[in-house]
């Protein structure tokens, strides 16, 4: 018995430190884990899924706290990330012209600037607190062509062959300023205030910025919320014309291949009720084994305000009625060029 005592002792002790070797092994094993998490693209899949089970049956994932992996943030705030001035040479050029069609598609082809930060990969800034500001500003070159340093940006907007921009400087000789403020007005939902301004050009945009999003299928569409009603375009020196501007709706896709993509979806609407100017940008979804040669066009045409005016906004290409005079059409890829 006492031999038997004297080996179930270490057996005993064995199995404790077996225990503690497996439980050590274990921990080690996490750890490793978690550093494939991040670079890893098996364990980037599993990441998707997870933040997956958590997104379905959410109204509004805006409002849902989840901490996201590192791959899937940008270290920006919020208020510097969304700012529409990817070409701000595009924006300084949209009073310029004398007639009125220049001018709306000067305003598309900056609209399709804009764009241009969701042509790489998808990152979510960091959420900016209640009453944060931020204020930037850009300066335009001085030369007439845009000068080399953006010819091949330009090359590569949606916009670029949308209208010729006329790039320079002011009567004066100085260069262009285009300055941004914003303020984070709401946090729950939250909501930003901005304006865009160029003072030598006398214009600005100004507006809300206030986006929900909800997990469909094997997609997540990113739309505008309640606040927000569009971007405000106004030109003081051409007697203070107003383009109202909307916002697409955006789809995320690729989740199931761990490789997260912005397609545009549905369509959008730009109007001006001084010059009865109107133009619909419809965009076409992208197929899963094949790749359209155009995935948007649009029509620029002349409205009656008092009879259509509140009507715009549900019609699609094929809606608009034909006492309306189409003057320009466009279409091409969002992402690369418009014709």
């Amino acid at each position: 018995m006492g031999k038997e005592a004297t080996e179930t002792t270490p057996r005993n002790s064995v199995s404790a430190d077996s225990e503690t070797q497996r439980q050590k092994i274990q921990a080690e094993d996490v750890d490793r884990a978690e550093d494939v998490h991040v670079d890893g693209d098996q364990s980037k899949f599993s990441a998707i899924l997870s933040i997956l089970r958590k997104l379905v049956g959410v109204a509004d994932v805006i409002d849902l706290r989840l901490s996201l992996p590192s791959q899937l943030l940008d270290p920006i705030p919020n208020l510097e990330y969304w700012n529409y001035m990817e070409s701000p040479e595009h924006f300084v050029a949209i009073p310029e012209s004398d007639d009125e069609i220049e001018r709306m598609l000067a305003v598309l082809a900056w609209w399709f600037s804009k764009m241009l930060k969701h042509t790489g990969k998808v990152h979510k800034p960091f959420n900016s607190i209640l009453g944060e500001q931020f204020f930037c500003r850009w300066e335009v070159p001085g030369s007439a062509s845009g000068g080399a340093g953006d010819c091949s940006r330009r090359e590569d907007t949606a916009s670029s062959s949308i209208t010729n921009v006329s790039l320079g400087t002011d009567e004066a000789g100085d260069k262009l300023q285009v300055e941004y403020i914003t303020e984070q007005v709401s946090h729950h939902p939250p909501v930003s205030a901005f304006v865009y301004r160029c003072k030598q050009r006398g214009i600005e945009a100004v507006g809300m910025d206030h986006i929900k999003a909800k997990f469909t299928g094997l997609s997540a569409t990113v739309a505008t919320g309640t606040e927000c009603k569009g971007i405000f375009v106004r030109l003081a020196q051409r007697d203070n014309e107003t383009y109202r501007c909307t916002h697409p709706v955006g789809s995320i896709v690729g989740w199931l291949r761990g490789s997260l993509k912005v397609q545009m979806i549905e369509s959008s609407y730009i109007v001006c009720a001084k010059t009865g100017l109107a133009a619909i940008i419809e965009f076409k979804e992208e197929r899963w084994f094949s790749k359209d040669k155009g995935n948007v066009t649009g029509k620029v045409f002349r409205y009656d305000e008092s009879a259509y005016g509140d009507q715009i906004a549900s019609w699609r290409l094929k809606d608009i009625p034909k006492l309306c005079k189409v003057v320009a059409t466009f279409g091409g890829n969002w992402d690369q060029r418009v014709n």
